[in-house]
C-alpha cells in the first residue's frame, strides 16, 4: 500500500514540474516576440567620436606614451607672441648689466641676433611653425628690436656656419628658449646676456 502511495507522489511531481516548464517556456517565447529583435552589431552601433572620446578618458596612459603625454610644454600661444616675450626679457635684463643692445655696435647686435634666431628655431618647434616661416618671423621682429635692418639679420643667419661665436649665441639661444618653454625660465649661464660677453669684449 505505502509502495502505491510513494508511486502516486513521484508522478504527480514529475507532472508538476513538466508544467511549470511549459509556463516557461511559453513565457520566454512571449518576452521574444514582444521585444524588436536586435542583432549583436547594434550594441556596436555607436558614433566613432563618442567612442573614442569614451575610451580616451577611461584608458589610461602608460609607458612612454605617458611621458609625452605629461611632457607637454607649460607655454603655449603664437610664435611671434613667444619670441616678443623672451626676447623682451633678454634684452631688459642685458640693459639692466649695462649691456643696451638698441645702442649697441653692430658685432653686439649680430651676436644677439644669433641668439634670436636660436629661441626662434626651438619656439617653432613647439609652435607648429614651419622652418621658413620661423625664420621670416624672426627676422623681421629682431630687426626691430635690435634696432637694424632685415637685411642685417638675415646676414647674421648667413654668417652662423662661419663664426664660431654666432654659432655659440645661437645655441645659447636654442637651449635658453627651450628652458623656457617648460619651465618659463632662461638659466643665466644660457641667457642673452650671458652669451654675448663670453664672446666678445664689453
Amino acid at each position: 500500500m505505502l509502495d502505491f502511495v510513494v508511486l502516486g507522489l513521484e508522478i504527480g511531481l514529475a507532472l508538476l514540474f513538466l508544467v511549470l516548464a511549459g509556463r516557461i517556456i511559453v513565457l520566454s517565447r512571449r518576452d521574444a516576440v514582444a521585444q524588436p529583435s536586435r542583432s549583436p552589431s547594434d550594441s556596436l552601433a555607436r558614433p566613432a567620436a563618442s567612442f573614442w572620446a569614451h575610451f580616451q578618458e577611461s584608458t589610461p596612459v602608460e609607458g612612454p606614451a605617458a611621458a609625452a603625454h605629461q611632457s607637454k610644454p607649460s607655454w603655449e600661444g603664437d610664435l611671434t607672441a613667444a619670441l616678443q616675450i623672451i626676447m623682451s626679457i633678454q634684452i631688459t635684463q642685458a640693459r639692466h648689466h649695462e649691456l643696451d643692445l638698441a645702442t649697441a655696435d653692430g658685432s653686439l647686435k649680430s651676436l644677439a641676433a644669433a641668439w634670436g634666431l636660436g629661441a626662434a628655431v626651438a619656439l617653432s618647434r613647439y609652435h607648429g611653425v614651419d622652418q621658413a616661416s620661423a625664420n621670416r618671423i624672426a627676422v623681421n621682429l629682431l630687426a626691430r628690436r635690435l634696432s637694424v635692418s632685415t637685411l642685417a639679420i638675415e646676414q647674421t643667419f648667413s654668417d652662423l656656419t662661419g663664426s664660431t661665436s654666432l654659432l655659440y649665441c645661437y645655441r645659447m639661444g636654442v637651449e635658453g628658449a627651450e628652458s623656457w618653454v617648460w619651465a618659463r625660465f632662461v638659466p643665466r649661464d644660457r641667457s642673452l646676456y650671458e652669451a654675448i660677453t663670453a664672446n666678445a669684449l664689453i
